[in-house]
C-alpha cells in the first residue's frame, strides 16, 4: 500500500477515533466522579493526544521552517483560545430560560470537540506547500539524478526501488519527496 494512502486511512482512523477515545475516557471517569469534571479531564486527556498523533503522523510530509513552526503553534493556540471561548456561549444556550449557574457538560462537549475541529483545519491550512515549495518539488521530480536518502547512490536507471549499496527500499514516490525535500530544503536554507 502506497504511504500515502496509509497515511490518509490513519488520518480517518485519528478524525473518527478521537470522539469514540473521548467517550470512553469520559465513561470510565464518570463512575468515579461527577459529570463536568469527567468532561474536563477527558478533554484534557484526548486533546493533547489528538494533536500529538496528528503532528505524529504528517510531521515527515511537512518542510519546517521557522514560519510555518510558528503558524503550527499559532493554530494550536487559535484552536484552544477559540475552543475556549465556545464553552461559555454554549452553556449560555444550554441554560437559557433557566435558573441554573457553572459549567454544562454540553458546553464542555461543544468546547472539547470544536477544538479538534478546529486543530485540524488550521494546521491544515498552516501546513500547507507554498508557491515556491511546490515549483521546487515539481521541478526537482523532473531531474536526471535521483540519489537514494540513505547513501546518497544514484538510483537513476535502476528497475527496483531498492538501493543496491545499502539496502534500503523505498517507493517510488518516497525517492521523488526525498528528492523534493532535499532541494526545497538547500533553497530555502540558502
Amino acid at each position: 500500500m502506497p504511504l500515502i494512502v496509509s497515511k490518509l486511512l490513519l488520518s480517518f482512523a485519528t478524525v473518527v477515533g478521537a470522539p469514540i477515545l473521548y467517550t470512553i475516557v469520559f465513561l470510565i471517569l464518570e463512575r468515579r466522579m461527577n459529570d463536568v469534571a469527567a468532561l474536563i479531564i477527558a478533554t484534557a486527556i484526548v486533546g493533547p493526544m489528538s494533536v500529538i498523533a496528528w503532528v505524529a503522523l504528517w510531521r515527515n510530509n511537512i518542510i519546517w521552517t521557522r514560519r510555518r513552526s510558528l503558524r503550527t503553534v499559532l493554530a494550536l493556540v487559535a484552536s484552544f483560545a477559540l475552543s475556549g471561548l465556545a464553552v461559555p456561549v454554549a452553556t449560555w444556550f444550554n441554560y437559557a430560560g433557566r435558573n441554573r449557574s457553572g459549567v454544562s457538560e454540553v458546553g464542555i462537549v461543544v468546547g472539547g470537540m470544536l477544538f479538534f475541529l478546529l486543530w485540524l483545519v488550521s494546521s491544515i491550512l498552516a501546513w500547507q506547500e507554498t508557491k515556491e515549495e511546490r515549483r521546487c518539488r515539481l521541478s526537482a521530480s523532473s531531474r536526471g539524478d535521483l540519489p537514494c536518502p540513505n547513501c546518497e547512490y544514484n538510483l537513476t536507471g535502476l528497475r527496483e526501488a531498492t538501493c543496491p549499496e545499502c539496502g534500503t527500499q523505498y517507493t517510488i514516490d518516497e525517492l521523488v519527496a526525498s528528492l523534493a525535500d532535499a532541494d526545497i530544503a538547500s533553497k530555502l536554507h540558502d
